[in-house]
């Protein structure tokens, strides 16, 4: 009887600390300043405060990453503490500041410079607040002379949130922004400043399986570019590779099948050792400099550094250009 009881008490007493809709942490404060140089350039400082709701938000904002390509751009933390419920600071110290590799590079048969700078907070609780400001710059522009940007929402809720960019008057900046506000743009001393601030309290749980949330959701991008086929003309012209029809790399093509008596085998032949002696070389458009690492997508290079970017591997293949 005292067990019906105890378990009866429960049942009752369940709703009371089932998962409460309260999020496990929210964005307080999230800026964002990029200032453009003309050669397409940047340099970013970025601020944001974050707090813990929950338990589960203290796994959430204890740890935070800040993303960067080690090749062309240097990141300086220049600030990062924590601040728990009692509002006691407690600075990070150098040794909890690091870098890793990037996890979809980790452990991947694949060279890749992007890097992530981890920076670990102490004495983070519920009602903590974690406290980041940092620099970025990087000296080697994605594309020569100019400058894309794009960001989402993480799914928690944003009290306040601004991107502020910083070009010169003769670049004007594009915008397709949904759910941000843009502001009007200030001009001064031959240099434009726009604005986009964002606030959101409230995200809809995401279906798995659902489209991609930027397809529906809120969003910003911005860019030089007035339209895409712009875009493609810039990496279409420095992705050309003059090696295609190197004597060299089709002598040595030929000298690896000559024993195969038909195309198919030929193709096996060469599959094979690419995939086996040429390591691939992660390049995403839209973060790798179109015209840096050239090297890595030619044919005659891949082959004789054995190692290269998934066109460069194709053409080291000998597979011609319209079977790409």
């Amino acid at each position: 009887m005292r067990v019906l009881i105890c378990l009866m008490a429960w049942l009752c007493a369940a709703p009371a600390f089932a998962d409460s809709d309260e999020e496990p942490s929210t964005i307080v404060s999230d800026v964002h300043e990029f200032v453009v140089a003309q050669d397409g350039s940047v340099a970013e400082d970025d601020a944001t405060v974050l707090r813990a709701n929950t338990s589960a938000g203290i796994d959430e904002i204890a740890q935070r990453y800040v993303w960067y390509d080690c090749s062309v751009s240097k990141v300086e933390i220049v600030e990062a503490y924590s601040v728990d419920a009692n509002g006691a600071r407690h600075d990070v110290s150098p040794d909890q500041i690091s870098d890793v590799q990037e996890p979809r590079s980790a452990g991947a048969p694949s060279f890749s410079d992007a890097k992530l700078r981890m920076v670990i907070f102490p004495a983070v609780g519920v009602g903590s607040t974690v406290h980041l400001r940092f620099r970025k710059s990087q000296s080697t522009p994605v594309i020569a002379g100019q400058f894309n940007y794009y960001v989402e929402p993480n799914q928690r809720p944003v009290l306040q949130k601004r991107l502020v960019f910083d070009l010169p008057t003769d670049k004007p900046l594009y915008a397709d922004a949904r759910g941000f506000s843009a502001q009007p743009p200030v001009t001064e001393n031959g240099r434009t400043r726009y604005a986009f601030d964002y606030r959101g309290e409230c995200f809809a749980r995401i279906e798995n399986g659902s489209v991609g949330y930027a397809q529906y959701g809120d969003r910003l991008m911005v860019s030089i570019f007035a339209d895409y086929a712009a875009f493609a003309q810039s990496y279409r012209e420095p992705a050309a590779d003059s090696s295609a029809c190197d004597p060299a790399v089709l002598a040595f093509a030929q000298t690896l099948t000559q024993n195969d008596a038909d195309p198919r085998a030929k193709a096996k032949t060469l599959y094979d050792w690419v995939r086996r002696n040429i390591r691939y070389v992660a390049m995403f458009i839209g973060q790798s400099p179109a015209g840096a690492a050239s090297r890595d997508r030619y044919a005659r290079e891949s082959i004789w550094r054995l190692q290269g970017s998934c066109r460069a591997v194709r053409r080291a293949a000998g597979r011609g250009r319209h079977q790409e």
